[in-house]
């Protein structure tokens, strides 16, 4: 796992256009077929909970293991 907050962004912001085909914004919302299981978000990645929530959240984690 990097240490380097940076690093951890450019991984997940990678990780979820290879997923979604999209990048990685507050307004983009991306579909996986990996992950549908019915339903009508089944699928969905939402951008603004990676940019507002998740990754603030590991970014603060992060800083606390170093």
């Amino acid at each position: 796992m990097p240490f380097e907050y940076e690093e951890l962004e450019k991984i997940i912001k990678e990780e979820y256009l290879k997923l979604t085909g999209l990048e990685l914004t507050k307004d983009s919302i991306g579909r996986c077929d990996d992950f549908k299981h019915g339903g009508m978000s089944s699928g969905a990645i939402s951008g603004e909970f990676w940019i507002n929530t998740a990754l603030p959240l590991l970014k603060e984690r992060l800083k606390n293991l170093n």
